[in-house]
């Protein structure tokens, strides 16, 4: 199938990749899940990437986004979950160049799917709420990508 691309760049942090795929509708706050379904429609349609160390599209609308800009899950609190750890981890596995390549949204799914182990998913996403929540699995990360492919 052919994909209608946006010309528009998104911005998409690492971690992001895993989250999206995974996205059921459930959020934070009214505000987070208008924009999350905004941008999983975006990139289902197909979009140009870049893939970011710095807030993206999903963070500005995220309650643990602090004012300036940092993530609370990136505090000495939430050890369990730094989110800069989990992206530098998505970054490592998948070669993927940080703030200056333009990527297929399709192509990097694609690549993803391909290369994806069940202990990487595990070790990624497994002190998330999300997750915690019965929200997440491998299976289910492998049947919904090909949606954004």
């Amino acid at each position: 199938m052919e994909k209608n691309f946006d010309k528009t760049v998104l911005n998409i942090r690492p971690h992001h990749l895993l989250c999206t795929v995974l996205y059921t509708g459930n959020g934070y706050s009214a505000e987070f899940v208008k924009n999350m379904d905004m941008v999983t429609d975006q990139l289902k349609k197909g979009a140009l990437l870049k893939i970011a160390t710095f807030p993206d599209i999903i963070c500005t609308h995220c309650p643990n986004r602090t004012g300036d800009g940092c993530c609370l899950l990136d505090t000495e609190s939430q050890k369990d979950m730094k989110i800069g750890s989990l992206d530098s981890a998505v970054v490592n596995e998948f070669n993927i160049e940080l703030n200056s390549k333009i990527y297929d949204s399709g192509e990097l799914f694609n690549y993803i799917k391909e290369n994806i182990t069940p202990e990487f998913f595990d070790l990624c996403c497994g002190s998330c709420r999300w997750k915690k929540a019965g929200l997440c699995s491998f299976e289910d990360y492998m049947k919904r990508i090909d949606d954004f492919i």
